[in-house]
């Protein structure tokens, strides 16, 4: 017999109803599956109770202790390892469901995580031997270790960094529920930020291999910090992205925050800034088959993100926050032909492009090199690295100028040539 679409669906609901007073490692797995499953089908009021029996489950039978996986795993090492990547897939998962809501309970952190850290996801999907696990606490006291004492270059798995760049996204749920923040609470969590990937090893810095293969444990890891880094900034910016109506659940809740210490312009630039890094990650991993369902949250943030952006700043670089908001939409349209959840994303996000008075479907004119300003004349005209310093401006109008106000070219947030200023900025 094969199941497919609903009668899939229907089964495996009837199959967990039926074991629904089973309590071991096997049913929080089913149930945590299940939760994924039905967030991608955004159904997430039964998303949400799937996750609370899970939780509840993985508790009461003490998932949570470090002895845990190996006293249940019968003398078998890989058993042991999905008994522990399962209680930290439970914990990203329930951070995962609570950026769509304004009060936050971290069960899973509720209690100690005494759980040692999974190994590389080559080392386990290849069934070799299983390396020694570490410690969260290890991990997270690395950077000041002695290289010297270092035992290898890199011994903490992509799995690790996932987990903590998870936990810099709880802390930035926690910090967006608080109305006052402490200026050292909000730089203390902006500096986590900006210094998670210093001290990354040169084998995790890049998320894709000499071959072509994509670390999706990285991938996932790098995505959520610049998503914290949107969900951190966002509210406290000038920006004021077109986001859904509460009753949908595509997009965090984002109260307009105060800020205590850096100014709005500043959380402006931090925000877009990192969109932009979030749209690059989505630019080398093109294989939206592979992703997780929260990557959906992420992509119409960025998207929504690049909208406002395009409005904030000059309409000379508004194709390049397009090209953004575009693949984004490219992603999401790939990923709403299985997942409703992801349907919804595209659907919105589309709406709120046609809305945005600074989107021109039909491509930007090409701008007459005579109305350049002055000043511009100038860099142009002093960087002998392009033309000589006594080079006439008028003599190489046509060679330099125009191929920056080229229509194949797009101006972009970065160009050292005032094209394209910020408005307001």
């Amino acid at each position: 017999m094969v199941l497919s679409g609903d009668e899939f669906y229907d089964a495996t609901a009837s199959t967990l109803s039926a074991n629904s007073a089973e309590k071991s490692s096997s049913m929080v797995q089913a149930l945590l599956l299940h939760s994924i499953m039905l967030c991608a089908r955004n159904e997430r009021p039964r998303a949400e109770t799937s996750l609370a029996q899970a939780i509840s489950i993985a508790i009461e039978i003490g998932m949570y202790q470090k002895d845990f996986a190996t006293l249940f795993a019968n003398n078998d090492e890989f058993e042991s390892e999905s008994l522990r990547r399962t209680w930290w897939e439970l914990f990203i998962w329930e951070i995962c469901m609570r950026t769509l809501q304004q009060k936050f309970h971290f069960r899973c952190s509720d209690v100690p995580n005494e759980v040692l850290l999974p190994c590389e996801e080559s080392t386990y999907a290849s069934l070799q031997a299983i390396p020694q696990p570490t410690s969260l606490a290890a991990f997270r006291a690395r950077v000041f270790a002695d290289d010297d004492e270092e035992p290898e270059p890199c011994q903490y798995s992509s799995f690790s960094y996932r987990i903590e760049a998870f936990h810099i996204l709880a802390r930035v749920l926690v910090l967006n529920s608080i109305p006052e923040t402490h200026p050292d609470r909000l730089q203390a969590i902006a500096n986590t930020l900006v210094s998670w990937a210093h001290p990354l090893p040169p084998q995790k810095i890049d998320i894709v291999d000499i071959y072509g293969g994509i670390d999706e444990m990285l991938f996932q890891a790098q995505f959520i910090i610049h998503y914290a880094a949107m969900l951190l900034h966002l509210p406290r910016s000038n920006l004021r992205p077109r986001f859904p109506e509460q009753s949908m659940t595509i997009c965090p809740v984002t109260p307009v925050r105060l800020s205590p210490s850096l100014t709005r312009n500043v959380h402006d630039v931090k925000t877009i800034g990192a969109s932009k890094e979030l749209s690059n990650l989505l630019s080398v991993h093109c294989v939206p088959q592979g992703y997780s369902p929260f990557v959906v949250f992420g992509t119409i943030f960025c998207g929504l993100v690049q909208l406002a952006a395009s409005e904030a700043h000059s309409s000379e670089c508004s194709d390049h926050h397009l090209n953004r908001v575009v693949l984004a939409l490219g992603n999401l349209n790939i990923l709403r032909t299985k997942w409703h959840l992801a349907q919804e994303a595209y659907r919105h996000l589309k709406v709120a492009a046609r809305q945005t008075s600074t989107i021109r479907p039909e491509g930007r004119p090409v701008q007459d090199t005579s109305t350049i300003p002055a000043n511009t004349r100038n860099l142009l005209a002093a960087d002998g690295g392009m033309m000589g310093p006594s080079t006439d401006y008028d003599a190489v109008n046509g060679s330099i100028s125009s191929l920056f106000l080229s229509a194949y070219i797009d101006p972009t947030c970065s160009d050292p040539f005032p094209l394209n200023q910020m408005s307001d900025f």
